[in-house]
């Protein structure tokens, strides 16, 4: 019933709105298609202290202490951990001590405390 009204021009207000949602959706569309300006770009990917990603500075084995909530709404380290596949794609250097968790709060306190290097949390907390 509404677009009826705008077609007819019954709702100016509603027009207004309307191409208000309209120029945001183009202007979110031209900024996502823009190109990379940054021209000297080599595509090599390197840290702070120059090595690669991959590559560690030092040689000697590293644990990463991830922390996650055991729940399906965070799947992602659970398959990871599961199947290998964290292990894997962080090498042999890396071991991975994984902790569980039931909130939120809890791994902003283990973070803050130094337990925990790293963890998949909610939104939320995150925040606070």
């Amino acid at each position: 019933m509404f677009l009826t009204e705008v077609r007819r021009g019954g709702n100016t207000y509603l027009k207004k709105i309307l191409i208000l949602i309209a120029l945001m959706v183009v202007a979110s569309l031209a900024v996502s298609c823009g190109g990379d300006d940054d021209k000297e770009r080599t595509g090599a990917t390197t840290t702070a202290t120059g090595a690669s990603p991959t590559e560690f500075p030092d040689s000697g084995p590293v644990t990463l202490r991830l922390g996650y909530f055991a729940n399906v709404t965070h799947a992602v380290p659970l398959v990871g951990l599961n199947n290998g596949m964290f292990a894997q794609e962080l090498g042999g250097k890396v071991t991975i001590d994984p902790k569980t968790f039931n909130t939120g709060p809890d791994v902003i306190t283990a973070i803050f405390a130094g337990e925990l290097d790293a963890s998949y949390i909610g939104q939320s907390p995150a925040v606070n």
